[in-house]
């Protein structure tokens, strides 16, 4: 299935999209509500400035990333890459760290 929203090869625009897709047609979904579904699903404590400091720059943990990737119905790599996607088949995280390496994933 293919996400609500054209994804970026830069994580952060994708936080902004995502909340964007989740929202009403009026109106995006809150750094705080997003903050709260994420914790809803693995049981952490992200709040409102976690995800504000994301969307400007701040790399998201890889947990965060899987499950923001699932809210927004695509994988991992597409999320977190803009690559597209591999099958069935996700990123490790010594994938991950090999792309940032290579420069086609932007560090803060």
């Amino acid at each position: 299935m293919r996400p609500p929203f054209e994804v970026q090869p830069d994580v952060h625009r994708n936080v902004v999209q995502l909340r964007h897709a989740l929202g009403s047609a009026t109106r995006a979904l809150s750094q705080a509500d997003l903050a709260e579904l994420l914790n809803a699903k693995d049981g952490g404590t992200r709040g409102q400035s976690t995800i504000r400091n994301w969307e400007k720059g701040t790399e998201p943990d890889l947990q965060s990333i899987r499950l923001m990737a699932e809210l927004a119905e695509c994988s991992f790599e597409e999320f977190a890459l803009g690559l597209p996607p591999r099958g069935r088949r996700g990123l490790t995280e010594a994938e991950v760290l090999a792309a940032e390496k290579s420069g086609r994933r932007k560090k803060a």
